[in-house]
């Protein structure tokens, strides 16, 4: 895909490091599941420790989470358990939707902006930076929420505001996204 060229700012980021990740207690309004996936723990956790630097104020910003693979274990424990029963879990269904994860955010935040889910392939990345900064033309900084599973765990979550910085790449990977949100940062 050709580089895509922008002009924003990232107001704050937080990047996922953990072996385990753990959501910091008392963040969120309302208790989160305790069946949460490590994907959604760490996608959760970045939001929570961001929200613990810039303010509470960032949950209830338009959302944005992308994910190329979603919730691919729990969908193949779902599978597993059709292949042998006969039947799956409604409750591990619901916990296996693509959106999950931002509906969990918008549920324990009592967040009534929108929220978009999307995975596109390879870019995925790429392309939910793009989606958010379209979104925050309009409605100001959005928050944007990075997770995946595959091939390790991984997960992101950032500020952004359209047109108030640089013009610049898109970032192709979280290593490039993390190092560009470092420089400037720390100039």
């Amino acid at each position: 895909m050709a580089p895509l060229s922008l002009s924003f700012r990232i107001l704050g980021a937080v990047f996922h490091r953990e072996a385990k990740p753990q959501v910091p207690r008392g963040v969120f309004p309302c208790p989160l599941p305790r069946r949460l996936s490590p994907l959604s723990q760490a996608a959760l956790s970045c939001v929570a420790r961001l929200s613990q630097e810039l303010g509470t104020d960032i949950l209830t910003l338009p959302v944005i989470y992308a994910s190329r693979h979603g919730e691919l274990e729990r969908t193949h424990a779902l599978f597993q358990e059709w292949a042998e029963f006969g039947e799956m879990s409604p409750a591990g269904f619901s916990l296996s939707v693509h959106n999950a994860t931002a509906s969990l955010l918008g549920l324990a935040c009592h967040n009534q902006n929108s929220s978009t889910t999307l995975a596109a392939g390879p870019e995925t990345l790429q392309m939910g930076l793009l989606e958010t900064l379209m979104i925050s033309r309009d409605s100001g900084p959005c928050l944007f929420v990075y997770g995946d599973c595959h091939p390790s765990l991984q997960a992101a979550a950032l500020v952004l505001e359209h047109g108030s910085g640089s013009t610049r790449n898109l970032p192709d990977n979280l290593e490039a996204l993390e190092a560009l949100w470092i420089s400037e940062s720390h100039p």
